[in-house]
């Protein structure tokens, strides 16, 4: 089970406050079930042996890419409406029909009574996740140096991109060998860059890669006033240069 949480930018235009944290919870949750379906999508293209699927059961995205990949979970489980053991037990039986660990995802707007039925069917707690919300109206300009330069990423960079973007998320003290990174991390970096929708982009610093990161547009539309901001979810990391 995950604990996502939502934070709020210090800066911003006044459009910062605009959401209050239930309808700013929800509007997460609609990005990451849309994310979840596009990148749930490509690996049945990227690797059609895994056997890539996903249905809605409990009201919640239920998504299988692999046993040991993070797209396989559960995202909106006892959020829209309430879950019982009946809708668990589907749940639980859809991975069990592919031998996969179970990961059902849970947020502020997960009902209370969920929490209390998965933890007394021995469900444990894992690594928290955080989203991060800004609003796009009136950014403030930010300088480049001369020797950086930021492109939109094709599929011909789609190596590079997953390469650099994976090693940046591994890192903690010190840099990540690449070439040591395991393919199911890779193809889960590839399913988030390359999904139907995302906007991959490629940092180069003096011509090298250095970093990349995924911009993914949920219901755009025209802003004309502070109410009608749209919600981005971007993903980004770093290479460092040594």
């Amino acid at each position: 089970m995950l604990n996502a949480k939502v934070r709020y930018s210090a800066s911003g235009s006044a459009s910062s406050l605009t959401f209050d944290s239930d309808t700013l919870l929800e509007k997460v949750q609609d990005a990451s079930i849309a994310m979840l379906r596009a990148a749930t999508a490509t690996m049945g293209i990227r690797r059609p042996e895994v056997g890539a699927c996903l249905t809605d059961l409990a009201g919640a995205c239920v998504a299988y890419s692999g046993s040991d990949v993070p797209l396989t979970c559960a995202i909106g489980v006892g959020t829209s409406s309430a879950a019982d053991t009946t809708d668990i037990e589907a749940i639980e039986a859809f991975y069990s029909a592919r031998k996969s660990p179970l990961r059902i995802t849970i947020s502020g707007r997960t009902r209370e009574q969920v929490n209390s039925l998965l933890t007394g069917r021995g469900y444990k707690a894992g690594t928290p996740m955080e989203n991060w919300w800004r609003p796009l109206a009136d950014p403030p300009a930010k300088s480049v140096p001369d020797n950086i330069q930021v492109m939109p990423a094709t599929i011909d960079d789609a190596d590079e991109w997953v390469r650099a973007v994976a090693a940046g998320f591994q890192e903690s003290d010190a840099p990540v060998d690449d070439s040591k990174l395991p393919t199911r991390l890779l193809d889960t970096f590839y399913c988030f860059g390359f999904a139907d929708g995302a906007c991959p982009f490629l940092a180069r610093r003096n011509g090298e890669v250095a970093g990349g990161g995924v911009l993914h547009s949920m219901g755009r539309r025209r802003i004309c006033a502070p109410q009608a901001a749209d919600l981005y979810i971007g993903v980004m990391a770093y290479k460092p240069l040594c």
